[in-house]
């Protein structure tokens, strides 16, 4: 995958870690140590099965980073505890909120505040149960919610764009629950800018990053 992703974006720095035949990270762990210890934030969880190799590098990356960690997809784990005072950023739908609570999809979507709430205190995190409303909580007990998210950002690859979008955010120093909002108010500015100009549905997620600038440059001129 690491000569693939270099060579479609060439702009990035791309790390190999060894692999499974199921695509799975199993070597290299001495070198994401390394690199985690030199990043501001970081994405965990996008592309990768929910597995017992993936569970055991997260927890691996959870226990040695310092940075702010972003868990999506494969990377939400039920046993997963943040350090006190160090937040991790969770940013499950409500399929995978049920499987984190251990409840069924139409319990999360009948309360998803009460649920991101919980799970916020339980973990020590940031939890946005993301849909078309949104709801984020913090550790503290405080819950936020963004309404009016656009059809289209339910494609497939939006939610991981998201939490690039948040790490992105702490990257440059924000704290785990402003990171948080900032991103999922982007993010759906994004994606109204993609309505208006393609339409509701049948944008894709790549295209989300490039209308990120100039929503960010607009917003420091108010």
């Amino acid at each position: 995958v690491a000569p693939a992703m270099a060579l479609a974006v060439p702009e990035a720095l791309v790390l190999g870690l060894g692999q499974n035949g199921q695509g799975e990270i199993t070597r290299g762990h001495r070198a994401l140590d390394a690199a985690l210890a030199a990043c501001d934030a970081a994405v965990i969880g996008p592309g990768m099965a929910s597995s017992t190799t993936t569970a055991a590098l997260v927890k691996l990356a959870a226990a040695k980073a310092v940075c702010t960690l972003v868990l999506d997809a494969g990377a939400l784990l039920r046993s997963l505890r943040a350090p006190p005072g160090r937040p991790f950023v969770l940013t499950p739908h409500a399929g995978e909120m049920a499987t984190l609570a251990g409840d069924d999809k139409a319990a999360v979507e009948a309360a998803p505040g009460e649920y991101a709430l919980a799970f916020a205190q339980k973990m020590r995190s940031v939890v946005i149960v993301k849909g078309a409303d949104s709801f984020i909580a913090g550790p503290d007990g405080v819950l936020w919610v963004h309404r009016g998210g656009v059809p289209g950002l339910g494609t497939s690859g939006s939610g991981d764009t998201l939490a690039g979008l948040i790490a992105g955010f702490a990257a440059r120093g924000s704290d785990a629950l402003t990171a948080a909002l900032w991103g999922v108010f982007v993010h759906a500015a994004a994606g109204k800018q993609l309505s208006k100009r393609i339409g509701t549905v049948g944008f894709l997620a790549r295209e989300i990053p490039a209308e990120v600038p100039g929503i960010l440059d607009r917003l420091s001129r108010k």
